[in-house]
């Protein structure tokens, strides 16, 4: 199975629409994929501390 259809079996188990399944399981796998490559300023945070933080907003 795919990565992206992975994700999204899990959300379906928290989510019952099947737009918003789609929207996180797009940005929790571009997260994944492309964190190493976005150049960002987090102020006080570290970007794992901002990465952990925006996955569990994704996965709550």
């Amino acid at each position: 199975m795919p990565p992206i259809r992975t994700l999204a079996v899990q959300f379906r188990t928290f989510c019952s629409d099947e737009d918003e399944v789609e929207a996180r399981s797009m940005i929790a796998f571009s997260l994944a994929v492309g964190k190493h490559f976005l150049a960002a300023d987090h102020g006080d945070r570290t970007r794992t501390e901002v990465v952990e933080l925006a996955s569990a907003h994704l996965f709550s």
